[in-house]
């Protein structure tokens, strides 16, 4: 199983997405007793990279749905593929039959890929993806997002919508993680109350810099224009942030931010988990939190470093994130944490 992915729905359904060890192939499992058992599973496409996965509403009447992107090898560009939930499987609720995977227009870019989707209030669905991803790529990356507005319905995805410039390109070395490098990581959340959807990802000032940050924009209008970036690194500047993830609490409308952090490495080359929260909507950010208790070495864990594609969860105002830490072994282990909020 390689680039798990996990997301629960209303209805307390699990479902993981991962690529097989054997074909490439992105598969999606679910569960209706919170992981101890799998009820099936469904094999979405072969020769594949970076799935993800998001539920939300079906947009009909009761149901909800799942999604799962992928980047699609050679020149197809970012596909996705949905499916109807209604209610707990295994306790009368069902899954259907996952549609058959459809582009997202104008995605087979220069490499373009390091995606995400998210699924918002009325079951429509959005896309995101960086482009150009090549290696030592001259000039900055595009961040787009796709919209399919009616989700499982008959209409499909349209035009790619540019939503940020990033100049930390698809393969961009720091001193944290100079062999696996780091992309913008661009990740979306959707808030089902408010439809407001928001989008984190790394920039930097230069080319050359290692002074990577994390920004948040937003969008109010399902996704067709963005609102300005908003930093949400609180640091002194000079360090490198990366490999942010983002969620929304749909109790509250909080929405929680956390990344990989080097603000108390010396040489900026080792990490540890840092997060904040916005109560404004994305507008500004509350002081950072230290969330992993030392600093870990990507470098002394092999080639692949920290790794990437990294996601986290919120809800009724408990968000974890999930990290590699080998702060206290030689062992680059998964580590998490919760993260309980308090509303003043």
């Amino acid at each position: 199983m390689l680039r798990a992915q996990a997301k629960f729905d209303r209805f307390g359904n699990l479902f993981v997405t991962y690529l097989s060890a054997t074909g490439v192939k992105t598969v999606v499992a679910w569960s209706g007793d919170d992981g101890a058992h799998f009820a099936g599973f469904a094999i979405i496409d072969n020769g594949t990279d970076q799935p993800s996965v998001a539920t939300g509403p079906g947009g009909l009447f009761a149901a909800g749905s799942v999604w799962v992107s992928y980047f699609k090898g050679g020149n197809s560009g970012i596909m996705a593929s949905g499916a109807t939930v209604t209610g707990r499987i295994g306790q009368g609720g069902t899954i259907g039959t996952f549609s058959k995977p459809q582009l997202a227009p104008g995605s087979v870019k220069p490499g373009g890929s390091f995606g995400d989707v998210a699924v918002g209030p009325h079951g429509e669905v959005i896309v995101t993806y960086q482009s150009p991803v090549a290696a030592k790529s001259s000039g900055p990356s595009t961040i787009y997002v796709n919209r399919d507005l009616d989700g499982l319905g008959s209409g499909g995805f349209g035009p790619a919508i540019a939503a940020t410039t990033t100049l930390v390109q698809g393969y961009t070395p720091i001193p944290a993680q100079p062999d696996r490098q780091i992309d913008a990581e661009a990740n979306l959340a959707w808030d089902l109350h408010s439809g407001r959807i928001y989008l984190v990802y790394t920039d930097r000032p230069s080319l050359t810099s290692a002074d990577t940050n994390i920004y948040v924009r937003y969008s109010v209008d399902s996704g067709a224009t963005w609102k300005a970036p908003v930093l949400v690194n609180d640091d002194a500047g000079g360090a490198s942030q990366f490999n942010p993830a983002i969620a929304v609490d749909q109790s509250t409308g909080n929405v929680a931010v956390t990344w990989y952090d080097c603000r108390n490495s010396p040489g900026n080359n080792t990490a540890q988990i840092y997060g904040t929260i916005s109560t404004t909507g994305g507008a500004s950010w509350l002081s950072n939190v230290q969330i992993g208790a030392g600093l870990s070495n990507g470098v002394g864990a092999g080639t692949f470093n920290f790794g990437d594609f990294d996601t986290m969860d919120f809800a009724n105002g408990v968000f974890y994130r999930a990290w590699a830490d080998n702060s206290t072994s030689s062992n680059q282990d998964p580590f998490t944490a919760r993260v309980s909020v308090v509303n003043s």
